[in-house]
C-alpha cells in the first residue's frame, strides 16, 4: 500500500472517531508543502526531518511532549530521549510518522508527519491545557521556519491553518468545503511562491492579499508566508466560535468551494426517510427513525386542509398513531419552498418537527434564520 493510500485510510479515522484527548477540546495546526517539479523525492535527504521539520518544535518545547512514536501505522515504541528520537528520525524515509503522548487512539499531544514524494504534510495536535498565551505566535514561528528550511531543498510551503480540532461554530448556510483551503480557521497561512506558480492560485492569493478584512482580523507577511489571523481568546469557546465563523464568511468567496453533501444552494438540508413504507395517515413512514412524512396541498389562496393539519398535530403531540405505532416526529411536505417557508413557524408551534418541500429525489428542510 502506498504512503498516500495509508494516509487516506488513517485521516478519516482521526477526524471522526470519538475523542477525549486534544481532538475533543484542543487545537490543531495542519499544513503541507509541495516539491518543485524537478526535485521529486530527493527533498527527503540528509537531516531534513530533524533540522527542518522537528527543530522548530524542539525549540518551543513541544517536541518533548510526545512519549511514543509509530512509523507507518506500526506498533508504538517509547521515545527514550531527544537524542534517540533524532537518531530514529534520521532513518525515516517516505513514511507516515506519529509522535504522541497518551492513548494512541486518542492522544493528548500528537505530531504527525506525512513524508511523501510530493512533499511533507505536518499536523500538530495540542490539548486545551497546552494552549498557552504564546501558542499562536509559536505556530507562526514554526510555519516561517518550515517555509524557509524547506525552500532550501526545493519544497514550497503551500497552505496551513490553525483551528480547534472539533469545536462547533455557527457556519454560514449552505455549508461549503474546499479540499485545498480549510474553512473556519483562526489562522490561515499561505505560501506566496506556491500560490504564484499557477493561475488559479494567483487569483486566490490576490483575494487573500487585498480583500478587506472584518473587524478583529489582521494580515501579516513574514518571508514567503502570508498569515491571516482572526482574534480570539483560546480559553473562550464563544470567542473562538465567533472568530471561526468570521473566517468562513470572509474566506469562502475567495476560494473554490463546493456545497457539502446533504445541502442545496438555498441553505436547506436534505431530509428523506431511510426505510420508507406507507402507513396511514402518512404519505411515508420511516420505520427505522419512526418519523412520519405527510404531503399537504396548499391552495392558491394559501389555505390548506385544516382537518388534516389538526389530525397530524395530534399524532405529533401523542408520539404515536391510534394503533400504537410509535412516532418520534412528524414532518410536513409542502408543494413549494415558498409554502414550506410560509408555514414553518406555525408548524413548529403546533408540534411538527419541520416543513419540507420536494426537489429532485429529496425533500428539503427549510430553517430560516
Amino acid at each position: 500500500m502506498s504512503s498516500t493510500a495509508r494516509l487516506m485510510r488513517w485521516l478519516p479515522e482521526v477526524r471522526y472517531r470519538h475523542s477525549m484527548g486534544y481532538q475533543r477540546t484542543g487545537f490543531v495546526f495542519a499544513g503541507k508543502g509541495y516539491v518543485d517539479a524537478d526535485v521529486g523525492k530527493r527533498w527527503l535527504s540528509d537531516d531534513i526531518v530533524t533540522r527542518v521539520l522537528l527543530a522548530p518544535l524542539e525549540r518551543g518545547g513541544y517536541l518533548a511532549r510526545p512519549r511514543w512514536v509509530s512509523r507507518d501505522l506500526g506498533e508504538p515504541e517509547p521515545i527514550g530521549s531527544m537524542d534517540e528520537l533524532r537518531a530514529r528520525a534520521a532513518t525515516w524515509g517516505l513514511d507516515l510518522v506519529s509522535l504522541f503522548a497518551g492513548d494512541r487512539d486518542d492522544p493528548d499531544w500528537e505530531i504527525f508527519l506525512g513524508l511523501e514524494t510530493v512533499g511533507p504534510r505536518i499536523s500538530v495536535g495540542i490539548p486545551a491545557d497546552g494552549a498557552g498565551a504564546s501558542l499562536r505566535d509559536d505556530v507562526a514561528s514554526w510555519v516561517q521556519a518550515w517555509s524557509e528550511g524547506l525552500a532550501a531543498v526545493g519544497v514550497r510551503f503551500a497552505t496551513g491553518s490553525f483551528a480547534p480540532a472539533r469545536q462547533d461554530y455557527p457556519r454560514p448556510r449552505p455549508p461549503r468545503s474546499s479540499g485545498t483551503w480549510p474553512l473556519g480557521a483562526l489562522d490561515q497561512y499561505a505560501g506566496l511562491t506556491w500560490h504564484r506558480a499557477r493561475a488559479d492560485r494567483v487569483a486566490v492569493l490576490a483575494g487573500l492579499e487585498q480583500a478587506p478584512l472584518p473587524p478583529g482580523a489582521h494580515r501579516t507577511v513574514d518571508g514567503d508566508v502570508l498569515r491571516i489571523g482572526f482574534d480570539a481568546d483560546l480559553a473562550d469557546p464563544a470567542a473562538v466560535a465567533a472568530a471561526r465563523a468570521a473566517h468562513e464568511r470572509w474566506f469562502t468567496p475567495l476560494v473554490p468551494t463546493a456545497i457539502e453533501v446533504g445541502w442545496n444552494e438555498h441553505g436547506d438540508r436534505a431530509a428523506y426517510p431511510a426505510r420508507p413504507t406507507v402507513r396511514e395517515p402518512f404519505t411515508l413512514y420511516d420505520e427505522q427513525a419512526r418519523i412520519g412524512y405527510k404531503a399537504l396541498a396548499v391552495f392558491p389562496d394559501g389555505s390548506l386542509d385544516e382537518a388534516a393539519w389538526a389530525q397530524l398535530a395530534a399524532v405529533a403531540r401523542a408520539g404515536a398513531l391510534p394503533d400504537g405505532t410509535p412516532v418520534a416526529s412528524v414532518r410536513l411536505i409542502l408543494p413549494r419552498r415558498e409554502d414550506a417557508l410560509a408555514l414553518h413557524e406555525r408548524a413548529l408551534a403546533d408540534g411538527f418537527e419541520m416543513t419540507t418541500y420536494p426537489a429532485g429525489k429529496m425533500f428539503w428542510q427549510v430553517d430560516p434564520p
